[in-house]
């Protein structure tokens, strides 16, 4: 792979990273946060244990994802563990889990693009765009290893 290519794949991932990866960790620690002083204040209700339960794996999920950037320029397809692709299919079942009701209201024509795209980039399609987008680089990488 000429260092051009490279370079431009690496922007790209950065870029990504910043845009649609960054901002849902951030709302995912802030929702364990809240989360967490919600279950202190009443360890007995099991709706919030559940809440919590979601929230820790969709934040497993992410964490999966940024061991994948920071892992990608040196890892092949092949040695991702199996703990990272479990939290990696998790985080795309819970993305379009997540970003569903958002999609059908704008396919349904409720909503428009515009007001809708916070939400489905930040809840979900950013971090499975930018899954993909590791993911490819990946396996290019690896076809084009020298």
């Amino acid at each position: 792979m000429s260092r051009g290519v490279r370079s431009l794949l690496n922007i790209l991932i950065a870029a990504q990273a910043a845009v649609l990866l960054a901002p849902t960790s951030i709302i995912c620690a802030v929702g364990l946060l809240f989360s967490a002083i919600l279950l202190a204040r009443s360890p007995t209700n099991v709706a919030l244990w559940m809440l919590v339960g979601c929230v820790v794996l969709m934040t497993y999920s992410l964490l999966s994802l940024w061991w994948l950037l920071f892992k990608y320029r040196s890892i092949h397809i092949s040695r991702i563990p199996r703990s990272i692709w479990s939290g990696l299919a998790f985080g795309v079942v819970a993305a379009l889990t997540l970003s569903s009701p958002h999609l059908i209201a704008v396919a349904s024509g409720k909503n428009s693009i515009g007001y809708s795209v916070k939400y489905i980039l930040g809840f979900g399609i950013g971090p499975v765009i930018f899954l993909v987008t590791v993911l490819v680089t990946v396996w290019y990488r690896g076809k084009h290893a020298p």
